[in-house]
């Protein structure tokens, strides 16, 4: 709290000037000081300070003026702004992960929750560019739900119930063949069947938006698939070389269907044998070549781990950084030394049973959602079925759905979340968070 100021400028330039004035007058400066503050109204200490500053401005006396004094205060101050501004800015650089992309509202939001009584709410969302009456209005509904919209309140309602289908059905169910279900799912809870569609992928968004992505360490198992853009066959039976896609174009037109993209997986192998892998990080990319192998296991694989693939090209250069053991998978599925990637095949085992036997069709907008659901099932296929829905229902209940909130209205997804090597795992992370 500042402290208030009973006299004005111009009443301490008066009193300076009469001291200067009838200096004379007195045997010394402090018997004029004496004789001159009662008429002032101020104590002789005060009145003497004030002579000293002005005779400091003046030039008369050695020291610091008060412009001088004014400008280091404010240098002071932009200083601790400055300092302040770095701190946040460290702090959410750890909390959003590396990369350049801007996280969404509901993270920037929640880390505005979990600095605030230290930096402010203003100062953080000066340095954030956030507008801080959005802040105030997420805070505003978090304490009062009935402030939400219809829909986020419907949405938070009906959400237990879902999860309960989906549990009830051993968690297997695919977009497509999970129809009828909704269906009747739609008719016990009184809502449209894509009221039940949105819900269950806003399940799958959470499951994203709560992936622990730390380093794995230890023994990790790589390895990568193409996913999607099989070949279609013709409606008629042709004999002829050409086969059609699922865009109707022949194969001599398009040597890779536009749909088609690998699925990379890095799996930590449980150190005592008994669990098979005990965590899975899986990535979308364009390809499965050495600049994206070498930067997501730079990223998510501690220097000391040991790194079992296959023989592909693209994992060579892991040898420099890592104990890097290779298999030919042309003569065998694991060496007599036990190199395998085994973690990884069983991975993608699983992840093709869903994709053709219950989703069928899996588009590049959301193909990282449902790698992400396969991942989040074999982390968890050992804990009971009671924890895995306190997960699902902490998860659901972070935050607002950013991509499927308003999906119906075609307020969706404008592109698919890809991991780029060059530029790191920026747009994945913020579409995961």
């Amino acid at each position: 709290m500042s402290k208030s100021n009973k006299f004005s400028p111009e009443v301490r330039e008066r009193a300076v000037r009469m001291v200067q004035e009838h200096r004379g007058g007195y045997p010394s400066l402090w018997a004029a000081i004496e004789s001159i503050a009662p008429k002032i109204g101020c104590v002789p200490q005060t009145l003497n300070e004030w002579v000293k500053r002005s005779e400091v401005d003046a030039g008369v006396r050695e020291g610091v003026t008060t412009s001088e004094a004014q400008r280091v205060k404010e240098l002071e101050r932009a200083v601790r702004e400055l300092r302040k501004a770095n701190e946040i800015l460290k702090l959410a650089s750890a909390f959003f992960g590396p990369g350049g992309a801007r996280p969404p509202h509901q993270v920037l939001k929640a880390f505005v929750d979990q600095h605030r009584q230290e930096f402010g709410v203003e100062s953080i969302c000066s340095v954030l560019q956030i507008a801080p009456s959005a802040y105030w209005r997420h805070a505003a509904r978090r304490r009062n739900p009935v402030l939400c919209s219809r829909r986020a309140q419907r949405d938070a309602s009906l959400a237990p119930q879902v999860r309960r289908v989906w549990q009830a059905n051993m968690q297997v169910y695919g977009a497509d063949k999970v129809w009828r279900q909704l269906s009747a799912l739609a008719r016990t809870i009184g809502v449209a069947y894509q009221t039940a569609f949105v819900l269950l992928h806003k399940i799958r968004e959470s499951i994203m938006e709560c992936w622990n992505d730390d380093q794995l360490d230890g023994l990790v198992h790589i390895d990568g698939a193409y996913v999607s853009g099989r070949i279609r066959k013709p409606r008629v039976k042709k004999k002829t070389t050409e086969t059609q896609h699922r865009d109707k174009k022949p194969q001599w037109q398009s040597s890779k269907h536009p749909n088609q993209r690998v699925v990379m997986v890095l799996r930590e192998v449980d150190p005592e044998g008994n669990k098979g892998s005990i965590r899975t990080i899986v990535h979308v990319v364009k390809a499965e070549d050495a600049r994206t192998a070498e930067e997501l296991a730079k990223i998510y694989i501690k220097r000391d781990a040991k790194v079992m693939t296959d023989e592909a090209p693209a994992y060579s250069s892991l040898i420099e950084r890592y104990d890097h053991l290779t298999v030919n998978h042309s003569k065998e599925f694991s060496t007599d030394d036990g190199v395998n990637n085994n973690q990884a095949e069983s991975f993608f085992a699983r992840m093709r049973r869903m994709v053709i036997g219950q989703v069928h069709r899996v588009t590049p907008k959301y193909m990282l959602d449902y790698v992400t659901e396969v991942a989040w099932r074999e982390d968890v296929r050992r804990t009971p079925t009671s924890k895995q829905v306190g997960m699902l229902a902490n998860a659901v209940s972070r935050s607002t759905s950013k991509w499927w909130r308003g999906y119906w209205q075609m307020k969706n997804r404008p592109e698919e979340i890809l991991f780029v090597p060059s530029s790191g795992p920026a747009s994945q992370r913020a579409a995961r968070s």
